[in-house]
């Protein structure tokens, strides 16, 4: 078992994932870079020019062409999104399985041998985080039609100001909802569990008070990440002349450097109030071992 992680991980989340994404960080790196090119892939082999023609036609929008003009292109491309889409939600599940495998290994041999994790994932993992996937997509799903009905009715009575306070509101509570239940996949990986049970084991561990800290914390982070993506994107015009790649590569950069850090928080919320017993120790350490 690895304690030094569930040691620093129990007196601070945030050392907690440091720690680990430190330690996994070249795995993690090259399972975001494997997937982003699989993905990369997939699109151009199912739009081809067109999704050339499309990033450069929405960048003449941005510069002050009609959007109007890009509907028929939209139009063209909008059946290969319907099997595009699903294969992605497929393909992220995997990467999200494999990655907290990797994970639960290191956690708790000190090691991970990539071959065991893959069949882990595959196995064991794969089919409830897609499960917890779709279950999730249909929550966001129900809200967004709820939202669409909801505006349409507010603007039919002309209250534009109970519209802003209503999606607000609405806003806040999805915001809530994703956040309490960020670690299902955590409990799916790290405690095998079934993803609704997964779901209701986050929603209980990830309290209100929670949930808020977190989101503050992700607002300081988004903000942070922004500045540093401004300033890499000033040195990489300058390097670049093609807005377009340029604008591709910071994307691709920040993403790839943000996943090892995401994977770990995850797999640390879960470990921060579930520490496992060692093999060596008699006794089962309790949940939430953690106190506000």
């Amino acid at each position: 078992m690895y304690t030094e992680y569930l040691d620093d991980v129990e007196e601070s989340g945030f050392q907690g994932v440091m720690l680990l994404g430190k330690k996994t960080f070249g795995i993690q790196l090259l399972i975001s870079l494997v997937f982003t090119l699989i993905s990369i892939l997939l699109t151009l082999a199912f739009l081809g020019n067109d999704f050339l023609e499309f990033i450069q036609e929405l960048q003449a929008v941005k510069g002050g062409k009609d959007i109007e003009e890009l509907m028929p292109l939209i139009g063209e491309m909008a059946s290969s999104f319907v099997v595009i889409i699903p294969i992605s939600f497929v393909l992220l599940s995997f990467q999200y399985a494999l990655s907290l495998r990797i994970n639960d290994d290191y956690i708790k041999y000190q090691d991970f041998n990539l071959r065991r994790s893959l069949n882990a994932a595959f196995k064991k993992d794969f089919i409830k985080v897609l499960l917890c996937t779709l279950i999730l997509l249909g929550i966001a799903f129900v809200l967004g039609i709820l939202t669409f009905l909801l505006t349409r009715i507010f603007v039919s009575m002309q209250s534009i100001g109970l519209m802003i306070v209503f999606m607000f509101v609405l806003l806040f509570i999805m915001a809530m909802l994703f956040i309490r239940t960020m670690a299902a996949y955590a409990y799916i990986v790290h405690d095998n569990q079934r993803p609704v049970k997964a779901l209701q084991s986050s929603f209980g561990t990830i309290t209100m008070v929670r949930a808020l800290i977190l989101l503050v914390i992700g607002i300081g982070f988004v903000i942070g990440l922004g500045l540093a993506q401004v300033m890499f994107g000033i040195v990489l015009d300058t390097m670049i002349s093609n807005s377009i790649l340029s604008k591709q590569i910071q994307q691709g950069a920040v993403s790839a450097l943000i996943y090892p850090l995401m994977i770990a928080g995850i797999s640390s919320l879960y470990f921060r109030y579930n520490r496992p017993a060692s093999t060596s120790e008699e006794e089962q350490v309790g949940e939430h071992l953690i106190s506000e």
